[in-house]
């Protein structure tokens, strides 16, 4: 017990001793701790990497999910646990939309048949993009995010959840 006693004094003593050195630098009693001239030099650099490492990381997303509000809805779901809600990506639904004013239109229709097939190429260019973005999340985004201390908006791009698992479905 008189052992745990002699640490806590210690510990407290120690604390105490940088507290109040940082008290008499900041009011200008005491002269302040010099670091050296090329550590100074690297804390100016891992700052400004972090800086640019930041701004590239939002760019990067922002270009992921243009859409500010759904950018938000996904932050904001995955902070509270929740998975964000699915949706078709713009080409997807522009595919759809076509796709389905064709078949409305007769088969032998040249309209109809270019837009069935310029429909289902943007349907396959939505399913590309969501792989894109999975991938993009995956080696880009996430490791760059955990690098600069984790947190903010991760796996927040909309209809990732779908297209991750339908693509591990067709490699097995």
């Amino acid at each position: 017990m008189a052992a745990d006693g002699s640490a806590f004094k210690q510990a407290f003593l120690s604390t105490w001793h940088r507290t109040k050195q940082y008290a008499e630098e900041k009011a200008g009693v005491s002269e302040r701790t010099g670091f050296d001239p090329s550590f100074e030099h690297l804390v100016q650099r891992v700052d400004a990497t972090r800086s640019a490492s930041e701004l590239v990381l939002s760019k990067t997303e922002t270009f992921l999910e243009p859409n500010p509000n759904r950018r938000l809805e996904a932050s904001v779901l995955t902070l509270v646990g929740r998975k964000p809600q699915e949706r078709m990506t713009e080409m997807e639904l522009m595919g759809a939309a076509m796709c389905s004013a064709a078949e409305s239109l007769p088969e032998s229709s040249s309209y109809g048949v270019a837009l069935l097939k310029t429909g289902k190429v943007y349907a396959e260019l939505g399913q590309q993009w969501c792989h894109f973005q999975s991938k993009c999340l995956e080696s880009f985004v996430r490791p760059v995010r955990f690098g600069l201390g984790g947190g903010g908006w991760v796996g927040g791009v909309v209809g990732l959840d779908r297209h991750e698992s339908e693509a591990s479905a067709q490699q097995h």
